[in-house]
């Protein structure tokens, strides 16, 4: 960029315009001829000597050709004024040798000073030449500076952010065999950064040997395929400590032909690794406190259902007996009493009423009947309640089941009609219970309108609570629905969960 400019502006004032240059010509000529009659008045006229100055000054001035045009001008004055006969251009004998000397000299003094022209002008376009060449290499030295010190800045952001996220990076070439690892993976590995070449060695001596094996497939798969590769992976560092690392590598080149040099990161994810087992540790407590409450609600559940049948259903119902005994022998005799008693009658038999849905509201006593009879409840129930049809198909037996996983499946069959009535405006509901293989599955479908599980509500308990029974049973939920296409609720539990005291 600064060549070219300064190549310009020296081009615009080096190369004279032509009509100045003849102009020029034309001048110094006329000085010189001026200069000549002048001097014939006073001193000893001196032409050739003056007429050669003119000359000289027109080639070193304008160059060749306005040089000649002075020259060939200077013959025709020379010969018109000073060679015999005078203000002729007919030349006598004697005089040609004059005018010939005359001639050649102006020839050789034009030749010479063009030369001197064209020799200063390529000493000034190579000065120009070189000042732009020293302007250019100081503006890339300059602007080499500028990127190192933003690469050094850049290599400084990076390495602290590898240190902070326990991050390296490395490339591989392929072909030569040659690694390169960032500092922090150095640390990563165990090693002190170092200018010493890195080999694959001391990558496959950290690898924790369990591993190694799925590493190397992981990676020659990939290079095989020209395509990046991923993979989780353990390593032993020389202190024994087994550290989890992410590994993820890419072709430098896009093209899947040239793919010889791979590039790619590791990060350090133990710290990650131990949160999720920890989560997972603090999950499973959870779940097993959890699964200990519900097994606490239901034994209390039971409990006070049969507390409630056995005792407080009793005395209403002998307390019933009571009051219709006494109307019976004192109600003929006392019409106040009788009224009283009359009275009394509806209050004992609605409590009775109640404390029977207490009781089954808390533990029907068709589920201690086993789960068919429990299902088959349900569906009596959920008929008379919503009048929707319900149809039930159980492949099992009342005692497939042991009394925790009957109550399971109870639950989740229960909760799932409640949710149908209150929301899926169906007319057809279908439940279906039986086994595939190592597992019990449960379908509970309807024809309603569904719903867009992705913009599910967050508070959807009913669903969490059937999903949360499920995982206490190590069993899994699968929910099927779409708006307009219905609902399908499917529930695995191994056969497994399942065994246990009757």
């Amino acid at each position: 960029m600064w060549h070219t400019l300064n190549f310009a502006q020296h081009k615009a004032q080096t190369h004279r315009p032509r009509k100045l240059a003849y102009a020029v010509a034309v001048a110094s000529l006329l000085i010189a001829f001026l200069l000549v009659r002048w001097m014939e008045y006073y001193f000893t006229p001196t032409p050739a000597t003056l007429f050669l100055c003119a000359i000289l000054f027109t080639a070193l001035w304008g160059g060749l050709s306005p040089s000649l045009l002075t020259v060939a001008a200077s013959i025709l004055i020379f010969n018109f004024f000073y060679i015999l006969p005078q203000h002729s251009f007919a030349v006598e004998l004697k005089e040609v040798p004059r005018l010939l000397i005359f001639s050649l000299t102006a020839i050789f003094v034009s030749v010479l000073g063009a030369a001197q022209h064209a020799t200063i002008g390529s000493l000034r376009n190579a000065y120009t030449k070189l000042a732009g060449a020293i302007k250019a290499l100081e503006y890339d030295n300059a602007e080499r500076k500028r990127i190192h010190e933003q690469l050094r800045y850049s290599e400084a952001l990076l390495n602290e952010g590898q240190k902070i996220s326990r991050t390296g990076s490395w490339r591989w070439n392929i072909a030569s065999g040659e690694l390169v690892w960032s500092d922090e993976h150095y640390r990563i590995f165990g090693y002190e950064p170092s200018g010493s070449p890195t080999t694959l060695v001391m990558f496959s001596e950290r690898v924790h040997p369990d591993d190694f094996d799925n590493v190397r497939q992981i990676a020659n798969a990939a290079i095989q395929r020209r395509d990046r590769f991923e993979c989780e992976y353990r390593i032993v560092l020389p202190s024994g400590a087994v550290r989890y690392l992410h590994g993820v590598g890419r072709p430098i080149s896009p093209e899947p032909l040239d793919a010889n040099a791979y590039i790619g990161i590791t990060a350090d994810i133990t710290e990650r690794r131990q949160t999720e087992e920890r989560l997972r540790e603090s999950q499973r407590l959870l779940r097993q406190l959890a699964d200990r409450s519900d097994t606490e609600r239901e034994e209390e559940r039971k409990h006070l259902a049969r507390e409630l049948h056995d005792d407080l259903a009793q005395y209403l119902s002998a307390l019933r007996m009571r009051i219709f005994l006494l109307n019976l022998q004192f109600g003929a005799q006392l019409p106040s009493l009788q009224s009283e008693i009359q009275g009394m009658l509806p209050l004992v038999d609605s409590t009775i009423t109640m404390t029977r849905s207490a009781i089954t509201a808390l533990r029907p006593a068709a589920l201690d009947m086993g789960i068919v009879s429990a299902l088959e409840w349900l569906k009596g129930r959920f008929f008379a309640k919503t009048g929707l049809h319900c149809t039930l198909d159980i492949g099992v037996g009342n005692d497939a089941l042991h009394d925790r996983a009957a109550t399971t499946v109870f639950r989740v069959v229960q909760e799932s009609l409640r949710n149908i009535g209150k929301h899926a405006a169906a007319d057809d509901v279908r439940i279906r219970f039986e086994r595939r293989g190592d597992h019990y599955v449960l379908l509970v479908s309807d024809n309603g309108i569904g719903f867009d599980p992705a913009i599910q509500k967050e508070k959807t308990f009913g669903l969490l609570g059937i999903r949360e029974r499920v995982l206490m049973l190590d069993g899994t939920v699968a929910i099927r629905t779409a708006p307009g296409c219905g609902t399908e609720i499917e529930v695995g539990i191994p056969v497994m969960s399942t065994i246990g005291d009757r």
